[in-house]
Formats: C-alpha cells, structure tokens, sequence
C-alpha cells in the first residue's frame, strides 16, 4: 500500500473543503502485493478530486504484481525521493504517478485535485527569476495579512519578515523538477501563494585540483592544490599508487607508494567532486650484469625507474660504455681498476652503481691437466692433437700460419672452458713441414707456438 499523506496549516478551517496541496504535500509508501494472481493495479480507497476534512488524508494502495515496487512522475511539479512522491506547488489539477514491479510490469494512473480558493489569493513576485550560487533575489508579497511565513529548499536561504524578502542562492538548483525550486508563502489567515527561482551553479562550485607535477618517482612527494567548492576536501587514491597526506587547508601532498597509473579524487563538503591522474614511477636504479670483469671483459650496465633518457659515465676511464638508446650499456674492461658509474635520468636523479676491472691471468699454452706447455713443439704428419689455452681474455681465436702443413680445427673450439679449466682446439697436421700456431685472446694478447711436423 502507498499513502497520499496531506499536510496541513496550524489554521482552523471549514472541516470540508477542496484539497490544500502544498509543498512536501504527500508521500507514496509501498508495501508488499496482496496476491500473486491479482494484476498490478493502485487500489483507490478516496475518490480523485473529493472533499476531505482538514485531519484526514487520501489513502491509496497497490495491489498484485510482485514487489519490490517502484514510482516514478514524469509530471514537473512533482518530485520523487526515494520512495515518497511529493508535489511541490499549491496547483490544483491532474497528477499522475506510475508505479512498475519486478517482474517489469507497470501501470500508470492519473488523480484529479481540487484546491479550496480560500486559502489561495497570495500574490508572490520574485526579482530576478534567475540567480547564481551566492547572488540574491527579491520576492514581493501583494496581499495577505501578517505575519507571513516561508518555506523553501535548502538550495536557497529567504530571510525578512513581509511583505518583501530576500532569497540567497545557496546551491544549484538542478536536481527539482525543471531546474526550478519553489518557494511557498502563507499569511496568518492561511492564504498562500508561491513563486519559482532557478539558481544556477557558480563556476567555481565544483572543487578543482593542480598537481605540480606529471609523474612521481615511489618514496617521493608532490604537492596537490585545491580550490573551488565547498571546503573541507578530502583527497583519495583507488589505486593506492600514492599515500595522499593533508598539509594545509588547500594543500595535499601524494607520495608515491608503488608504480602504476594512480587514480586521484578530490572532493568537498557537499561531495562535489573533481578527478585526476598521477603516474607513479619506481625510483632511478642502476645494476650490472657482474661486479668484476677481467681488462678486455664485458658486462651490461642497465638502467630503471625514474624518468627517460637516461645517461651515464665512467669517471675513473677504466671501462668503455657503449648504449643501445634505451636503457642498456655494454661495457669493456679497458685497464685495472675500479670505478663507479654514474647514472643519471631525465629529472637529474643520479645513482652509481661499482665496478671492479681485474687485470686477467697470463695466457698460456698448456696441456689438458693446465700444466705449462713448451714454447715449441715437434709433431709426426697425420696425426692429430689436442691444443689448450689458459688465462687472458676469453674467448680466443687459434690459427695458422702455414695453413699448407697444418690447420687448425675451430670445430672442436669450445666456447665454454672445459672441465680443468682450458679452451680446447685441434691441430690437424697435413705435411712435413714448419710453422707457427698463432693463439690470441680478447684482450689482444698474442701467443707464437712455433711447430715442426716430421
């Protein structure tokens, strides 16, 4: 059931009259179906339109369908909250309401009020009809007996004591019926009038926010300000990319707590509210593939964080640094040392990051075991044997310079060290004859091993 509730003047009246709609006039009220089988229907207890003493109210029900129930008006002088149903002038006429359920079914009826024109006469002008939040207009009362009394929406405050008044805008009047909100007067014998003002949204009515900045590295801050609206503000991140922390009346501070694409929301007293975005970045770092490297040696150096490009440099001039254009460096051991490269990225942050240049161990010729090998050798034609190399830089590059007596076999060279240690190649003899094995590592290092095949 729904009731159409009627709200009354403390003023004595004829006990029948034709119905006094006012203001917050009535309210629907549902309560559950009284039959599953029985169509969706308002069920009508008081004729539309039929003279009621001043203390009693127009009862109407709904019936069937299935709950939960929804009104809705599309009628403007009426309005909906939540689930009352209110009208919103003293105007006589045809009102209609729908009400749906949830199986989707509607039904829309009308209802005919009278009004008694006993308590009308009031004549109410309002100057302009048209304000904005903050600005005022003046209302004129022709007629009536004092003292007058008012009653407005909160959007807008009317202060005097009749017949002229002062209405302040004190918000937007965009959530009534036509943008318009209603302001009743009733002078001390009952008679009203009424009168309508529309109250435009001040510019700065909404907050507003300026970040000092576009991006945040985590574990710094930036600086937030707020104008507009109605203080005080809060200020939240859905993300929780940032810690939004309070330092003045207008002023927030966000504090990047991890990296990703951070959602801000500021709103004031009234829940207006404003939307942004901050990036948050992981702060600069800079690694290294190792910590040491031999002279001739290699290793990455790679940047993170922070804000692209990036650069970097060797103050000690030990290593070479070579960039790929993005975040990388390939760096070589140029002599023995030790540096710290610095790193720097595009907000001027710098990081360093060590690195120890070790001069490397002799390269050798040696044997599987990695004991020494004579500096030349004599070998018997078609008969192939093992070459080892220890020490220097690897990787090495072995050749011949007799290719016509023997070669060497860069199939068997192994670009990992074997089990003891060494590098391995094949000498595959072809004549008699002399010549030299020609051993070189990374660095540069050349060895001469002469040989002899007999």
């Amino acid at each position: 059931m729904f009731a159409l509730h009627l709200r009354r003047f403390r003023t004595a009246w004829p006990a029948a009259f034709g119905l006094l709609l006012s203001p917050a006039l009535f309210s629907l009220l549902l309560l559950p179906g009284i039959g599953r089988a029985q169509q969706l229907d308002f069920a009508q207890q008081v004729k539309p339109g039929q003279q009621l003493p001043t203390n009693e109210s127009v009862m109407l029900g709904i019936v069937g369908g299935r709950p939960p129930y929804k009104i809705t008006t599309s009628d403007p002088k009426l309005e909906v909250r939540g689930n009352g149903l209110y009208l919103l002038t003293f105007t006589p006429g045809v009102y209609s309401a729908t009400v749906s359920d949830a199986a989707g079914k509607s039904v829309t009826k009308s209802f005919t009020f009278i009004v008694n024109q006993a308590v009308l006469g009031l004549k109410v002008s309002i100057t302009p009809d048209t304000i904005t939040v903050g600005q005022s207009a003046a209302i004129s009362v022709t007629g009536g007996t004092a003292p007058f009394s008012v009653k407005a929406p909160t959007e807008v405050r009317v202060t005097g004591a009749g017949p002229t008044f002062t209405a302040t805008g004190l918000d937007s009047s965009i959530a009534y019926a036509n943008g318009k909100l209603i302001i009743n007067i009733t002078d001390a014998k009952g008679k009203g009038g009424h009168t309508e003002l529309t109250v435009k949204a001040d510019p700065n009515i909404r907050p507003s926010m300026s970040i000092s900045a576009n991006s945040v590295k985590v574990g710094q801050s930036v600086t937030v300000t707020l104008g507009g609206g109605k203080p005080p503000y809060t200020v939240t991140d859905t993300t929780n990319c940032t810690a939004p922390q309070s330092i003045g009346p207008t002023t927030w501070a966000l504090k990047g707590v991890k990296a990703g694409l951070a959602n801000i929301t500021v709103r004031d007293s009234r829940q207006a509210g404003v939307f942004g975005s901050l990036k948050v970045v992981d702060a600069l770092a800079a690694t290294l593939s190792t910590g040491t490297i031999l002279v001739g040696g290699t290793a990455d150096l790679a940047a993170r964080g922070g804000a692209s490009p990036y650069s970097a440099t060797d103050p000690a001039g030990i290593a070479s640094l070579q960039f790929d254009g993005v975040s990388h460096w390939a760096v070589r051991g140029l002599k023995a040392g030790s540096t710290k490269f610095s790193v720097k990225d595009a907000t001027n942050d710098v990081v360093s990051v060590t690195l120890t240049v070790s001069a490397p161990p002799p390269f050798k010729y040696v044997d599987e075991r990695g004991a020494p090998m004579p500096q030349s050798m004599t070998f018997r034609k078609y008969t192939s044997y093992d070459l080892n190399f220890i020490g220097g830089v690897p990787p090495y590059t072995v050749t011949s310079d007799a290719p016509a007596v023997f070669r060497t076999d860069t199939t068997i060279c192994s670009a990992k060290p074997t089990t003891s240690g060494t590098y391995l190649w094949t000498l595959q003899p072809l004549k008699a004859g002399a010549g030299n094995i020609i051993a070189r590592d990374s660095a540069g290092t050349i060895l001469k091993i002469p040989i002899v095949l007999k």
